[in-house]
């Protein structure tokens, strides 16, 4: 099997006779570059509305009692956190619930110099459809599931969670474009070191 990279160092690939592994994948500091420049003004907005719908409560709980908001932050900043591990979680959970494949080839790391954490599957191809299907929906469900929650029940820290996850769903969307010209069946293999994946390619030859 011929191995196409846009990178030097060669990461170990599930043999497949008969394809080429073409790398895809998004520069990292583009991503996370992107991924603020539109996911801040998406956060702006979303909090702005809650403010605006809940602006009188907010003030009375603001002036009269006013640690509120520094719980508030400390547990925005842990909450912050465990979101990111499960937003991977869904990638994971949802590719081998489609794809069939056991929960233990989940892996959880750095990739892209360590500027992003990703999940991804060891040993197992999956198709393009399926990969799609788990890199972007979960994150996209979680993320307006817990913004409109946030803004319904008057929680901030649920407001901010969701929008935070919308935005790093625009990642997800950007890692998506790269491949959207293969076919849905086209065979892919989730990058172990890069935000992206490598797609096989039948051989010509």
């Amino acid at each position: 099997m011929k191995i196409i990279k846009e990178k030097d160092q060669m990461p170990v690939l599930p043999e497949k006779e008969g394809y080429v592994a073409v790398e895809k994948f998004v520069n990292s500091v583009s991503l996370n570059i992107w991924s603020a420049a539109i996911g801040l003004p998406l956060i702006i907005v979303t909090l702005t509305v809650h403010i605006a719908i809940w602006q009188d409560v907010l003030l009375d709980g603001l002036l009269s009692k006013p640690i509120i908001w520094l719980y508030g932050i400390i547990l925005l900043s842990i909450a912050d956190i465990a979101i990111m591990f499960i937003f991977e979680l869904l990638h994971g959970i949802t590719w081998c619930i489609i794809g069939n494949i056991p929960f233990n080839r989940m892996r959880f790391g750095f990739a892209g110099n360590g500027l992003v954490f990703q999940c991804r599957i060891n040993s197992e191809l999956i198709t393009k459809r399926t990969y799609i299907r788990g890199l972007i929906i979960p994150g996209l469900i979680l993320g307006f599931t817990l913004t409109v929650l946030g803004i319904g029940i008057n929680s901030l820290v649920c407001t901010i969670i969701g929008s935070t996850v919308l935005m790093c769903s625009i990642s997800d969307i950007m890692i998506a474009k790269k491949i959207k010209d293969e076919s849905n069946d086209s065979l892919i293999y989730i990058h172990p070191q890069e935000a992206g994946c490598f797609v096989y390619q039948k051989c010509d030859e």
